[in-house]
């Protein structure tokens, strides 16, 4: 009697779970058919455009299995009269199954965009969103940060970076938190009109944010002959002409290379220890060397107020 009992309760679970199973599923199906994929992806793009004051355009979104979008060709603009352009070729946001299931607000991203790749995760809560981000294959600064290589001293190359930390209020200027940057086949550009730009092996930096200010640390920039080592500060503002950056740099080179003899010819005094200075805002820095200005250009609305 008992054995009978048991074996009829185990039949009932059985059954129980099997249709549970079997709901799960059809709801899940029911949810990818009906689900208006199109009218959610226009919503969260206009919520981000107001949030972050930034356009953007795409030519194309689709559903991405399981539960997700992929975005082709996604175009962003930002800054005064939209001045910073940036292509992305393709984005994919997923919301993982354990998420849905749980009701997480968690999403996954990749991105095909300057000719490298980004994965990353996000959470949002109470507290404001996690995120998560690094990348899956190195990107081209120079076409990530167009404005800032065109326009003045610039660290450019092919950049893998991780950074993890927390957004507060929508705001991009309140993120807190670390991250680490790595450069390879770069080169330091728009130095002087003599030496316009001098090939780097590696650098690497880390850095630690609180609200809008970061501290950076540990820089290392090595290539050619050449050895930089210090350390500095970022304020972030709501552009990046209103980030201020202060870096306090030590250098030394070798004066047999040819960038070596270019530097000489600068009036550089020293070879080791040769105080350096970076300072100003990102788009449009000063660079100064042993006290020596060598690199301010300015932004055509500063000419035009001079005039």
């Amino acid at each position: 009697m008992e054995m009978a009992i048991l074996k009829n309760i185990k039949g009932n679970f059985l059954r129980i779970s099997l249709y549970t199973i079997f709901g799960i599923i059809c709801f899940f199906f029911f949810f990818l058919i009906k689900f208006p994929f199109d009218i959610f992806v226009q919503n969260a793009l206009s919520t981000i455009e107001k949030n972050y004051d930034i356009n953007i355009s795409i030519d194309e979104s689709s559903y991405s299995f399981p539960i997700g979008v992929k975005l082709t060709k996604v175009n962003i603009s930002a800054g005064e009269d939209n001045s910073l352009e940036y292509s992305i070729d393709e984005v994919k946001i997923k919301y993982p199954l354990f998420s849905f299931l749980f009701f997480k607000k968690e999403f996954a991203i990749y991105a095909n965009a300057f000719d490298g790749s980004i994965y990353g995760s996000f959470e949002s809560n109470n507290e404001g969103i996690y995120l998560n981000i690094s990348t899956t294959k190195a990107i081209n600064m120079e076409k990530a940060i167009p404005e800032t290589s065109k326009n003045g001293f610039a660290l450019i190359g092919m950049t893998n970076f991780k950074i993890e930390g927390i957004i507060v209020d929508n705001d991009l200027r309140t993120f807190s938190g670390r991250g680490k940057i790595e450069i390879s086949k770069g080169a330091i550009k728009n130095i002087s009109p003599l030496l316009k730009a001098i090939p780097v092996e590696k650098a690497d930096l880390e850095f630690e944010s609180s609200r809008n200010r970061s501290a950076i640390k540990n820089i290392n920039i090595e290539g050619n002959g050449i050895r930089i080592k210090g350390q500095g500060t970022l304020k972030t503002g709501k552009t990046l002409s209103d980030s201020i950056l202060k870096l306090k740099l030590f250098g030394q080179y070798d004066p047999s290379t040819g960038v070596g003899k270019t530097i000489s010819l600068l009036g550089i005094k020293g070879k080791k220890n040769i105080p350096i200075e970076l300072s100003g805002p990102l788009t449009k820095p000063t660079l100064k060397i042993e006290g020596k200005t060598l690199w301010n250009k300015k932004s055509p609305k500063d000419r035009k107020r001079k005039r």
